[in-house]
């Protein structure tokens, strides 16, 4: 269970949460890192979105099959699969070949 109590703005330190080994997918703008965010579970992906700032607008298909692995694998009590089994990877004949997401580990 995750518990966050009420913070002042400013207050609250990022740099400080820690996500455990709940399953957690970072989908990554392309001017963004995310792997600080990704490192901070030992049960995390951390995926290239190729789009900018506006991930759930550009590849709503991509937050879909997110959602769908974290759901997975905490009904399952399983880790993450690895970024080969995920859906998009490395999916040949995909149409948008340079927006195919790159998944990391």
């Amino acid at each position: 269970t995750c518990v966050v109590s009420e913070v002042e703005p400013g207050q609250f330190e990022l740099a400080s949460v820690s996500f455990g080994a709940r399953p957690v997918v970072v989908l990554r703008a392309s001017l963004t890192d995310g792997r600080d965010l990704a490192s901070r579970a030992t049960n995390s992906i951390l995926v290239n979105a190729n789009s900018t700032h506006f991930v759930a607008q550009e590849r709503p298909q991509l937050v879909v099959e997110a959602t769908r692995l974290v759901a997975a694998a905490v009904r399952s009590g399983t880790p993450l699969p690895p970024c080969a089994q995920t859906p998009r990877h490395g999916r040949s004949g995909d149409r948008r070949a340079s927006r195919r997401a790159e998944c990391s580990r």
